[in-house]
């Protein structure tokens, strides 16, 4: 091959001709690449593997028959402009081909005649080389000796003068840095996977760039360098592909600004060599021409006044860029807070509220300062508001409830109103974010007020629960907020400060009724997992309300506060935080009233949650209650001692209360004391806790046959029990109702599966307790509802129920079902077994 034959003006054509049809400057920029690519894999040049292995441009190198030589190459990379694409791949092919490359285009622009009318000036490729042979030591000694020369011929016109110092900035900046970026087509073209490549200056370089620089900015004048900003920038930036002066995203407007941003860039890098011998006295020279740019810049803010500011913003407010506009918005800040005071200002800042978001503290501190304040004022609050972060507001919501900046005041009136907008809109369209901003803003004007409200709608509108603890949770700074009060006595100090929520929620705990009350439960149990504070203060405030109640003898409101102080006791930690005094007072007032209950029927329902809440504060420590319950009662909380089938009854349901696992060793009775102990325990438990006795007695009374109970005889022993204890002892009705609805109830977990011979047996005993206990009440009742025996009638319908969904049960057995009810007394319920059975005769008759 003998590649001095190839024909480089006919390849200069056709690729003219091919740039030629090309209708935009970006076509034509990526025809470009293109040709470079293809003339240099057809280039005589030592590749190894590069580009056979590479399947990128293998496919079309050393296609041609003759190949070019380096210079011919490089001849054609000017002819055709390539020199951008030229300085690019050099970075991301060999060094051994990237020298050559670099060699013969340093030859080349050496050689090459000055030109009266050239397309690109002399100083862009020669940077452009400059720069792409740093990474070459020996090579760019030569290149940047040569190069330097140029810049600094002192014939060199003003114009050209202030290229060159560009230039030289430029090449001074990339050597400093110690890296040069990678072009990211070349560098997946040629299979280079770094973003940039790193090189060791050599000291010589960087003493000769420094020399240069020191020359250039000492010889320049203050008339030079105002006249650059005479010079646009596109003059620079239609080659920077090639030279790389300007590397920043954004293009400033003229070349002072350039130089400007050069210099402070090169000054940065010398920083720490400021005492050396060649910097000490450039440095104080470049302080005064380096500026860092930023487009901001261009606008000349430093001298717009208040009035040209608002012109600006007024007449080009559908035109001006986003930047633009924060620019200028920033430049306003800076007239703050009297320009507050000049109604067109405050309109133009409501036209640009979404842009102000960022600003909305400081706009808010200075609209709160304002003297005479007016609408305008409080409208610019609430539309930048509309625009600004939740975060951001709830930090100012914040600092005015701590005291560190003062709030907005606005009437009852237009707060109300606002309020229950919003509430209005809470759940609806704009999500959770749109909601929260709302209230925040409210908690802005007045966050006493907000909590307050917050807690009165969750109180009267159940269906609005979930957004106000949701809000609340969000407004929490403001809920926590601390409020003066009287000192509390250390008998209720629970440990903690008393704050706004906690105090409301409490208040409408203790004076609410009905729904309303119902509602601030749901919503303190919602809300008290969220701060311990809120559990200590409700219950503080229970304390001396529940026994008030007690001497009272409200038992339901008494059990709905119960509730309350167990739900206060489930948060972690809480009881740890009570004085000492606390402590030991709720455990004497939930003794004494567990004591005096004790014999009370209707205070059953009490009970069991006293031994719960007796049980939490004193964490089940038994010395601290011994002294202060009844005997009897110690049971409850004491596994020892066990001694009768009360205590066993006690203990088995304080273990299902307590949810403590395991239960009392049984006691050891005689069968001649079982029936006087059955009957001590109907005298004085509960009716949950007759299950508890019965299962009791089943574990006592196992069947004959392995693993089986004998049901039958425990029912048996329960009614036994109750027909004596009814029939010789004067049992107040309340006492005697209580024992036969407890005793009825037995029969809800038996007779569901029972055999039919059981269910016969029960039916039975059912008809039977109904016949002795008929007559027992001293007043006869007005309703059958009301009877003594409801609860037993309503057990007989059950277990007559069963047995004949039962497959079916003969004849025989039917109808001494009925003849069991001929010694009852005629009632409604009674009538309603006999209609179940008669239905039951009907259709099997059918």
């Amino acid at each position: 091959q003998q590649s001095k034959e190839v024909d480089v003006s006919q390849i200069e054509q056709v690729a003219n001709k091919i740039l030629s049809r090309l209708k935009n400057d970006e076509d034509e920029k990526l025809k470009r690449r293109e040709i470079f690519i293809f003339l240099l894999a057809n280039t005589d040049l030592p590749w190894k593997e590069e580009i056979i292995a590479n399947e990128n441009v293998s496919s079309f190198s050393n296609i041609c028959g003759k190949l070019l030589t380096p210079a011919q190459f490089i001849g054609l990379v000017d002819k055709l402009v390539l020199w951008e694409y030229m300085y690019c791949c050099c970075a991301t092919i060999s060094r051994d081909v990237a020298s050559i490359l670099l060699e013969n285009a340093f030859n080349f622009l050496d050689q090459k005649k000055q030109e009266t009318e050239v397309e690109i000036a002399p100083w862009i490729v020669w940077t452009g080389l400059a720069r792409a042979s740093l990474p070459f030591q020996k090579l760019s000694t030569a290149i940047l000796t040569k190069y330097l020369g140029r810049c600094l011929q002192k014939a060199t016109p003003g114009k050209e003068r202030m290229n060159n110092l560009l230039s030289v900035l430029s090449v001074a900046n990339a050597f400093l840095s110690g890296s040069l970026e990678v072009d990211p087509y070349f560098a997946h073209l040629f299979e280079q996977g770094d973003e940039a490549i790193a090189f060791d200056g050599n000291p010589e370089i960087r003493s000769s760039l420094i020399v240069a620089l020191k020359a250039m900015l000492f010889d320049m004048d203050f008339d030079q360098w105002i006249q650059l900003c005479e010079i646009p920038s596109a003059d620079v930036m239609v080659y920077n592909g090639i030279s790389k002066i300007w590397q920043e995203d954004d293009v400033p407007s003229n070349v002072q600004f350039m130089a400007a941003h050069l210099i402070y860039k090169v000054k940065s890098l010398l920083q720490g060599q400021a005492s050396e011998p060649l910097t000490v006295d450039l440095l104080p020279v470049m302080d005064q021409f380096a500026k860092e740019y930023n487009k901001v810049l261009e606008l000349d803010l430093e001298s717009i006044e208040l009035p040209q500011l608002l012109e600006v913003l007024e007449q080009q407010k559908d035109s001006l860029e986003q930047w633009k506009i924060e620019a200028y918005l920033g430049k306003l800040m800076t007239f703050m807070p009297g320009c507050l005071e000049v109604a067109n200002c405050v309109s133009v800042m409501s036209v640009y509220a979404e842009h102000l978001h960022n600003n909305f503290e400081d706009i808010f501190v200075h609209i709160v300062q304002v003297e005479n304040r007016q609408e305008m004022h409080d409208e610019l609050f609430f539309t930048i508001a509309q625009h600004t972060a939740v975060e951001s507001l709830s930090d100012i919501a914040t600092k005015i409830t701590n005291g560190e900046i003062r709030t907005l005041t606005v009437s009852a009136d237009q707060f109300d109103s606002r309020f229950v907008e919003a509430m209005n809109r809470s759940g609806g369209e704009g999500g959770v974010g749109k909601m929260l901003r709302e209230f925040f803003v409210l908690a802005i004007l007045n966050g006493d007020r907000t909590i307050e409200r917050l807690v009165e709608v969750a109180m009267q509108n159940a269906g609005q629960l979930d957004n106000v603890c949701q809000i609340l949770k969000s407004v929490w700074a403001m809920g926590s907020k601390q409020i003066s009060d009287l000192d509390i006595p250390n008998k209720y100090d629970t440990g903690c400060p008393k704050t706004l929520l906690g105090s409301l929620l409490a208040k409408c705990i203790l004076e609410k009724v009905d729904k309303e009350l119902e509602n601030s439960i749901k919503l303190f149990n919602n809300l008290k997992d969220e701060n311990n504070t809120l559990s200590q203060q409700v219950y503080s405030a229970c304390l001396p309300q529940i026994l008030k109640l007690f001497d009272d003898s409200q038992v339901g409101s008494i059990c709905t506060l119960l509730e309350v102080i167990l739900s206060c006791l489930c948060v972690t930690s809480v009881v740890d935080t009570f004085t000492q005094e606390c402590t030991t007072y709720s455990i004497n007032i939930g003794c004494y009233m567990l004591n005096h209950s004790y014999y009370k029927p209707s205070h059953d329902n009490m009970r069991l949650n006293l031994i719960k809440w007796i049980s939490a504060v004193s964490k089940n420590d038994s010395s601290l209650i011994k002294a202060r319950v009844l005997p009897d009662l110690m049971s409850y909380f004491s596994t020892a001692n066990c001694k009768t089938l009360l205590d066993k009854v006690h203990g088995d349901m304080a273990g299902i209360t307590t949810q403590e696992s395991g239960s009392k060793v049984m006691p050891m009775i005689k069968e001649t004391e079982m029936k006087s102990q059955i009957t001590a325990c109907l005298v004085f438990i509960t009716k949950e806790e007759f299950v508890v006795l019965f299962n009791v007695l089943k574990e006592m009374y196992p069947c004959e046959e392995e693993g089986e109970t004998d049901i039958l005889k425990c029912v048996e022993m329960l009614s036994d029990s109750c027909h004596k204890l009814f029939v010789n002892h004067n049992l107040d009705e309340e006492r005697q109702r209580r024992i036969v609805s407890g005793y009825a109830s037995v029969y809800t977990g038996e007779v569901p599966g029972a055999e039919t011979e059981t269910l016969i047996k029960l039916y039975s005993i059912l008809i039977k307790d109904i016949f002795v206990l008929k007559d027992t009440l001293k007043t006869p009742p007005t309703d059958d509802s009301e009877m003594l025996t409801a609860p037993l009638w309503i057990s007989c319908q059950a277990v007559v129920a069963e047995l004949l969904q039962q497959q079916l049960p003969s004849l025989d057995t039917v109808k001494l079902l009925l003849i069991h009810l001929a010694i009852t007394p005629k009632c409604s319920f009674k009538e309603a077994v006999i209609m179940v059975i008669t239905n039951y005769l009907d259709k099997s008759q059918k």
